[in-house]
């Protein structure tokens, strides 16, 4: 089954868009993303969607950062996408605000991506975040402790950003860039060890494929997407516990009452995540964990 066709199965069975919708593509010049970009743009009609291109220029790499947008630029312009980009200087930004580069350039990539959002009409955003990808995220959330929600690692939809490309690994999609002529840009900073996801990419994944399990990049997905399952089914029995058990206290702010004896019967998950959604509701977001 041809890459195109798998693609627009998973968007379809994961109602990722409604016909009209606006997509904004995150596209960075890498394989993923140009990958991303390039099938989109060709599957615009059969998905009833418009497609855009959007790049941060971070300016982390110099002389290469701005390469790579003209890289984008110029993808777009040869084939008639509309392109949106917008720079700064993440290095100067992250020193000012006390924070790493990474976590700097995802924030103001973000604030960019969700500012574009807002100016386009009915836009999602579509990232490239992929099968590989997933499997990091389940097994650093495993390392460092997590309960069933954080087994589900990167959903498919989350608010107004979508992820098509969950179901495809790295190598089908420079598989795909080679296929179709493209030739992508390459971070290197993507290959040094001095984080720890790059850390599980580079070191610890291809340990546990060698010695343990050579389909672990499918195991971690696949346990990604039972977690999901079961998290969207304790998500909604949660809730009708709270319509059963729980009652606002109009006489205190921010507090419910919660009948005890009630309260006991329930399965010991329905109870703490009951607890977790209160918590939740009257401190704003505050994320309680056990």
């Amino acid at each position: 089954m041809t890459l195109e066709k798998r693609l627009t199965e998973y968007w379809q069975s994961n109602s990722l868009t409604e016909p009209g919708n606006t997509v904004i593509v995150a596209c960075s010049g890498g394989p993923d993303s140009l990958a991303l970009l390039d099938v989109l743009w060709s599957l615009k009609e059969r998905l009833a969607i418009k497609v855009v291109a959007a790049h941060y220029e971070h300016g982390i790499r110099g002389k290469a950062s701005k390469d790579d947008e003209s890289f984008v630029k110029n993808y777009c312009l040869e084939r008639e996408i509309p392109f949106y980009s917008e720079s700064a200087n993440i290095p100067e930004l992250s020193r000012i605000r006390g924070e790493s580069l990474e976590t700097c350039a995802r924030q103001m990539r973000y604030a960019f991506l969700n500012k574009l959002a807002g100016e386009l009409r009915n836009a999602l955003i579509a990232t490239a975040h992929h099968a590989d990808d997933q499997a990091e995220t389940v097994l650093m959330h495993l390392l460092r402790g997590t309960g069933l929600n954080g087994l589900t690692g990167i959903l498919p939809k989350r608010e107004n950003i979508i992820r098509p490309l969950l179901s495809f690994t790295k190598a089908e999609l420079v598989q795909y860039c080679h296929q179709r002529g493209l030739s992508p840009r390459y971070d290197i900073t993507n290959e040094e060890a001095d984080c720890t996801r790059n850390r599980l990419r580079i070191q610890l994944l291809p340990l546990l494929k060698k010695e343990y399990n050579k389909n672990i990049t499918r195991s971690l997905c696949n346990l990604a997407e039972t977690a999901s399952a079961e998290e969207e089914l304790l998500h909604e029995l949660t809730i009708k516990a709270e319509e059963r058990l729980c009652q606002f206290d109009g006489q205190a702010e921010n507090s419910y009452k919660i009948k005890i004896s009630d309260f006991t019967k329930e399965p010991l998950a329905i109870r703490r995540r009951l607890i977790q959604q209160l918590v939740s509701k009257i401190s704003h977001g505050t994320t309680l964990s056990f």
